[in-house]
């Protein structure tokens, strides 16, 4: 408790914020981040690649075989 009134007392009691790193994009009244698109996008290509290791591979069929 000592610390973190410390570091209340130090640094205050508000964060500074920081921006989205890409910017956003604006499709009528809503406002999308980049940065998200761009992680959902990422999280879309591992699980297709998943996919396809699971489905396509030699180890796929042994994994499936195991489970």
């Amino acid at each position: 408790m000592i610390v973190t009134q410390e570091t209340l007392i130090v640094l205050g009691t508000t964060m500074v914020g920081s921006g989205t790193p890409f910017g956003s994009i604006s499709v009528g009244d809503y406002s999308y981040s980049i940065y998200r698109i761009v992680l959902m996008v990422m999280a879309l290509v591992s699980l297709a690649a998943l996919w396809l290791m699971f489905t396509k591979t030699r180890f796929g069929i042994l994994v499936r075989a195991t489970i």
